[in-house]
């Protein structure tokens, strides 16, 4: 493929896939103010007093995780159009005569999508949730009054292999925690110690409790042995392999956590309900399979608009546009069935994917 050939098609290609991002973004933005502009302006009365920025802020921190749902459907739009209007100048005759077959001519659009199945996945596991919680921040602060987000935060954790079990009255994340208490086990499932202390830090590796009381218990008996209670103002534990990220992994929503926060949690939890166990890997096999969805435009949108007849580009657009919805229709169906335990996790949330990309290139190997 000469570099004339190979940039000329990228620039007709970027340019309506970048029309196409512009215009499905400003359609979810729309949708996002009609459906969440009412709960700014019912704020409660006691709500601290936020800058009009917030709000626009907040719908701009929606945008990364509808860019997931947007990022295909461009690139199936887009290289539709492309094809069709060479298809319409006849460059495409010109190319097949130069002895260029399609798959060649479409070498630049390829390599984009495969860009922006990366992209797809980067965003889905770092990008957007880290602004969906922001986004949840700043409405909570601009609608909620201040003693209601200061809150204590009760969380109770199990960690099966280190057989311990965790209670914190105020758990926060990222900071200082109030009120903890620990119960270690033996491998007899008999209580070994307890501790209790007034807060905790995580630092530097190593756990950090202030003003607390450790209290050894009688394997026999399972009584606590008051005569060897442990005061300490201060007392480091580096031995506890828990870290305030992985506590706090365990009670967030699966959707909420990236594919290594649900693997270390899938480690750290090898007793999990089996119902709990599915979901979490149909989840990772979901978004593994689904960051395949813009190759998957890219081989509909140039396969079914490869035609000599404008009525038929015309119908080869409708069918490139229902495939693609049917895609995003039995890939949902899927996740759902394997994380109710319907179907293996693997089956469900990665053979959707995987049929479809078949069907594309089998497409356009035939349109070749």
């Amino acid at each position: 493929m000469s570099r004339t050939l190979f940039w000329l098609v990228t620039r007709e290609f970027l340019l309506p896939l970048v029309c196409c991002l512009l215009a499905f973004s400003a359609l979810f933005l729309f949708a996002g103010v009609f459906d969440t502009l009412q709960d700014f302006l019912n704020r409660s009365g006691q709500a601290a007093p936020g800058s009009r920025w917030q709000i626009v802020l907040y719908f701009l921190l929606l945008q990364p995780a509808n860019m997931l749902n947007v990022l295909p459907m461009s690139v199936l739009l887009s290289s539709c159009f492309v094809v069709s209007m060479m298809g319409r100048h006849q460059e495409l005759a010109a190319m097949r005569s130069a002895g260029v077959h399609m798959i060649q001519m479409a070498l630049p659009i390829w390599i984009i999508a495969i860009l922006l199945c990366g992209t797809s996945f980067w965003i889905g596991e770092s990008l957007a949730p880290k602004c969906a919680a922001k986004a949840t921040r700043v409405l909570e602060a601009w609608t909620e009054a201040p003693d209601r987000l200061q809150r204590p935060t009760t969380v109770v954790y199990r960690n099966a292999p280190g057989r311990r079990d965790w209670f914190f009255e105020s758990f926060a994340p990222d900071g200082k925690h109030g009120r903890v208490f620990i119960k270690q086990f033996t491998a007899e499932e008999a209580i070994a110690w307890e501790l209790r202390a007034a807060s905790a830090r995580y630092l530097d590796g190593a756990w950090l409790f202030q003003d607390c009381e450790v209290t050894p218990f009688d394997r026999e008996t399972q009584l606590p042995i008051e005569g060897d209670v442990k005061r300490h103002e201060i007392y480091r534990l580096p031995e506890l392999d828990e870290t305030p990220e992985r506590i706090v992994n365990h009670v967030r929503p699966t959707e909420d956590l990236s594919i290594r926060a649900i693997l270390a949690t899938l480690r750290a939890n090898p007793d999990l309900p089996d119902l709990v166990r599915r979901s979490f890997r149909s989840t990772v096999w979901f978004r593994l399979s689904f960051s395949l969805a813009c190759l998957i435009g890219a081989l509909f949108g140039v396969a079914l608009s490869i035609t000599r007849e404008r009525s038929s580009a015309m119908r080869g657009f409708a069918f490139a546009v229902a495939l693609m919805a049917a895609f995003y229709v039995t890939s949902q169906l899927g996740l759902t069935l394997g994380r109710r335990g319907y179907v293996a996790p693997l089956a469900g949330s990665c053979l959707p994917t995987l049929a479809f990309l078949l069907v594309g290139g089998v497409l356009m190997y035939r349109r070749r």
